[in-house]
């Protein structure tokens, strides 16, 4: 390697998710020489404006079509098999020249999972473990906003996730400790080398304010309100447990819920308590406000792999509600700072009214949060520690691995474009070397492709006249969603 490190963190998004899918940790390392280390961001689809954020595709027809071939696949049942973010990344001078590969959201940026074992012995690699889509396995269940489109494919694809991980010389980082267990769980990840780095959190920005009472006037909240605060996503948030419990709550004191995210989700309570709906915020600065003035998060998800708002709002030193049976109650290290209920809204009120009723008990839980933020969750803490894992990676030679066999199953390749065949009876082994030879060329053409003339046309033969009329019904909405 050179004497500078060069890392290139790759994510299919900037501005969303920045604090964790590798734009804040770039900044972090260009803004911190002395570790000998330069870093680059190239992204799938740039929202914003930074310059030192690159863009992955040449033009805005590729990038358009990155999108549409991660809607035929979701239709089809598989998940990345088709892909045009390969070629574009190998043929980029940031690939060509980086020492380290850092994957953050793999599936997200459509590269196919046979990737990872064509990049370049030299280069070393790490890859994010963000949620379950490397675990997904008959021991693992599926996160359902990471689930594929139904089952046709699941085991070849399982077995093709189980052979790639496995046959590759790479670093993978969990952030919690409930997906390290469920890595150390899942038949596909158990063998791997994994790396434990909580989250950060921005402690200058999320922590207590001194005039959280007056702030309550900005937001016209009366003083004498109970304030509940919660993120408002129809999906595995728990709103619907939340709705149910602020129904049932029998409180001497009127209350006011803040809801962050999607609007118009709490409607049903409008005649149990003042709702103010903010939508979404992306200043932080008026996050955190609003997380002092809140005398109780709630965070009852169904799926959570970390839980970042739980942990912005304990920085804030604002106790903490969350369910069982995901990483929240670790991540509030419940019972003893947040606290944890089973997945009930009788439960969630119960809870909701204990706290309520005790200011102390508030308090106390609210101080021992920022605490334990402190300690666990700061910024600084969480770069550090992928700068020590990358600096360990320097000088580290290539580990001799033994690959996992494919599968030898007969392949019932018979005709390309391979995918197109998928309406049939007999599915494809997305473990066989030859189906994934297949894919790799179809892949390569289609890039190719859309680089001389754009992607505004559907690829040639999609509505194959041999596929059952349900399967062109399909294609055909495909079609027209993607002209």
């Amino acid at each position: 390697m050179s004497s500078s490190i060069r890392v290139l963190e790759i994510n299919n998004i900037d501005i969303y998710g920045r604090r964790f899918n590798g734009y804040s940790l770039t900044e972090y390392i260009n803004a911190h020489p002395e570790y000998g280390l330069t870093a680059n961001f190239i992204v799938n689809h740039k929202l914003g404006t930074d310059d030192n954020v690159t863009k992955l595709f040449s033009n805005t027809d590729l990038e358009a079509y990155d999108w549409k071939l991660d809607e035929i696949e979701s239709h089809l049942g598989i998940k990345n098999q088709l892909s045009i973010s390969e070629d574009a990344l190998v043929s980029h001078p940031l690939f060509k020249s980086a020492d380290i590969l850092h994957f953050h959201m793999y599936h997200n940026s459509h590269y196919p999972i046979e990737f990872l074992t064509r990049i370049p012995p030299e280069k070393k690699i790490i890859i994010d473990i963000h949620d379950t889509f490397w675990l997904t396995d008959d021991n693992i269940p599926m996160l359902e906003v990471f689930s594929f489109a139904d089952g046709r494919n699941k085991t070849s694809l399982d077995a093709e996730r189980r052979r790639v991980l496995n046959s590759i010389d790479a670093e993978f980082v969990a952030h919690s400790p409930y997906i390290m267990n469920l890595i150390k769980k899942s038949s596909v990840t158990k063998n791997l080398r994994v790396h434990l780095i909580n989250f950060g959190i921005n402690t200058d920005i999320y922590k207590p304010l001194p005039d959280a009472k007056s702030l309550r006037k900005k937001y016209h909240i009366p003083d004498d309100h109970i304030v509940l605060m919660c993120r408002s996503q129809k999906e595995f948030k728990g709103i619907d447990y939340i709705i149910a419990a602020v129904k049932s709550l029998k409180l001497e004191r009127p209350i006011t819920l803040i809801t962050v995210g999607v609007k118009d989700l709490f409607h049903e309570l409008d005649s149990y308590c003042t709702i103010l709906d903010l939508g979404n915020i992306g200043d932080e600065h008026k996050m955190n406000e609003l997380y002092n003035i809140a005398d109780i998060f709630l965070a009852p998800s169904t799926e959570e792999s970390f839980g970042f708002m739980a942990a912005e709002a304990m920085s804030a030193a604002t106790p903490v509600i969350v369910f069982e049976g995901t990483a929240l109650p670790n991540t509030v290290s419940a019972p003893s700072i947040g606290l944890s209920t089973k997945k009930s809204a009788a439960a969630l009120a119960k809870a909701i009214t204990n706290l309520a009723i005790d200011a102390t008990e508030r308090h106390s839980r609210g101080t021992k949060s920022r605490k334990y933020v402190l300690k666990n969750y700061t910024e600084t803490k969480y770069f550090t520690s992928y700068i020590k894992l990358i600096k360990s990676l320097a000088n580290d030679k290539p580990r001799h691995i033994s690959p996992l066999p494919p599968s030898e199953s007969p392949s019932n390749l018979s005709e390309l474009p391979i995918f197109l065949s998928l309406g049939n009876s007999e599915l494809f082994d997305y473990n066989n070397t030859r189906v994934q030879e297949s894919i790799k060329n179809y892949n390569s053409k289609l890039y190719k492709r859309l680089l001389r003339q754009g992607s505004r046309k559907t690829p040639k033969n999609i509505l194959k006249k041999n596929l059952p009329e349900t399967i062109k019904s399909k294609l055909r909405t495909i079609k027209e969603k993607i002209k």
